[in-house]
């Protein structure tokens, strides 16, 4: 999907959020910041990076439970992680 600033250059029409998106929810709300999240093949989960640890200042990569809403750091916790996925076929 394009960007909606792309959207609003390449039509004739001026589009809006609200024309491509509704029942839009956020889901990574601790912490500094988060950044790229991508779903699980089920869609029952969120790999995403964020910035949320006290004395870390550095993303770390963790798993939303869309069912439980229970997040899980799957990075160890050191250096600096950038993007994670998960793979078809795997657990």
């Amino acid at each position: 999907m394009l960007p909606a600033v792309l959207l609003l250059q390449a039509g004739a029409s001026t589009y809006q959020e609200r024309d491509f998106l509704s029942r839009v929810r956020r889901l990574t709300v601790e912490g500094r910041r988060a950044g790229e999240g991508y779903w699980s093949p089920d869609g029952k989960k969120l790999v995403f990076q964020s910035e949320r640890e006290p004395g870390n200042p550095f993303y770390q990569i963790y798993v939303l439970d869309l069912g439980t809403g229970e997040t899980t750091r799957v990075s160890p916790g050191l250096g600096k992680p950038t993007c994670a996925f998960f793979r078809p076929g795997t657990d």
